[in-house]
């Protein structure tokens, strides 16, 4: 029987290289969210550029944001996702919900 990691583990391997690098980035939180670019002095704005009301990090973006609630919904199944369910949610459907925002990630 395959083990949970190993299931991801080649879930994210049969992703693009493109959708590799997203999906990595917003794991991690490295990727070109307004709050990883203003750390790195990049812009001088931190603020969501869907809702213009939070911080515009990768939980922000994949848990609560209200701008992307409907996008949410129909990528990851809840409008509002707690931050420990994102590790049971499949890499396609983060790259998908991601890529459907146009922020350019």
């Amino acid at each position: 029987m395959l083990n949970p990691g190993r299931v991801k583990s080649d879930c994210i391997l049969n992703l693009s290289r493109n959708d590799i690098r997203l999906y990595t980035g917003l794991i991690t939180g490295h990727c070109r969210l307004n709050y990883h670019l203003k750390k790195l002095k990049l812009v001088n704005n931190d603020s969501c550029r869907l809702c213009k009301e939070g911080q515009e990090t990768a939980e922000h973006i994949l848990c609560e944001c209200p701008a992307a609630y409907g996008r949410r919904t129909t990528y990851l199944g809840a409008g509002v996702l707690n931050p420990i369910d994102l590790s049971t949610l499949k890499p396609t459907a983060v790259t998908r919900f991601a890529n459907s925002l146009g922020l350019g990630l």
